[in-house]
């Protein structure tokens, strides 16, 4: 197994340790294509795009991806709603600050040899989605991790 699945897994782990209340969404891609019961708490981890860095003297090679991890949670119809959005706007930002706090300590992270480097790339805010029956708001908060891999 590559650097890549070993960062991937642990990934996984990290998040669902620290959002054991949130349900894993089978496909973070299309989060409407998730079950009600996922998109009202929920979270979703994507894989970007990458680039291959520069060979060191120690054969290894970095290859940099990016890794979204994306929140979702149930926001009532504003007509129903006292105060709207805010507070789960409001949950999901504090969602994004707990990742960020945990993802950007690298020595917390258990697999020093695999990771170089872990860069926060941005947020892409709150965006409403719609269904049939609810509306739902995510954010997407986008790393990237700098992968090594023997050559």
């Amino acid at each position: 197994m590559s650097n890549v699945s070993t960062v991937y897994d642990t990934l996984i782990t990290i998040v669902d340790g620290l959002f054991s209340d949130k349900k894993r969404l089978p496909n973070p891609y299309n989060i409407l294509e998730n079950d009600s019961f996922r998109k009202k708490l929920g979270w979703g981890l994507k894989m970007g795009p990458s680039t291959i860095g520069t060979i060191d003297l120690f054969n290894k090679h970095v290859e940099s991806r990016e890794f979204s991890i994306v929140f979702t949670k149930l926001a009532q119809k504003l007509k129903n709603a006292k105060d709207g959005f805010d507070d789960p706007a409001k949950g999901l930002i504090e969602d994004n600050n707990t990742l960020m706090v945990r993802l950007l300590n690298n020595d917390q992270i258990g697999i020093p040899s695999a990771i170089g480097i872990i860069e926060f790339v941005g947020n892409s805010g709150m965006e409403l989605l719609e269904d049939d029956k609810s509306n739902y708001i995510s954010t997407e908060t986008t790393f990237k991790v700098d992968i090594m891999e023997d050559i």
